[in-house]
């Protein structure tokens, strides 16, 4: 007995990437100050600048947000051990 497959949608996915968004953590009072004070010092190329934070304060995350602003292409994100 033949079975006809024509009438059969074929199992479509979404690709994993359409499926599942990226999640943008909102920056706390803080980091957004950390942002705003760090955005006004290293304005030209090689410059640098030093935050200092605790444990746990979003250092990487304020990093992150300071190059997406300062639009670089490429990020140093050192964390020293603590002292």
């Amino acid at each position: 007995m033949a079975t006809d497959t024509s009438s059969v949608a074929p199992d479509r996915h979404p690709p994993l990437a359409d499926a599942i968004a990226p999640v943008r953590r909102m920056l706390r009072s803080g980091q957004q100050a950390a942002v705003h004070s760090g955005l006004r010092g290293p304005r030209k190329p090689g410059s640098l600048g030093c935050m200092v934070f605790a444990c746990g304060a979003g250092k990487k995350l304020i990093a992150l947000r300071m190059a997406e602003a300062l639009d670089t292409r490429f990020l140093l994100v050192w964390c020293r051990p603590g002292i």
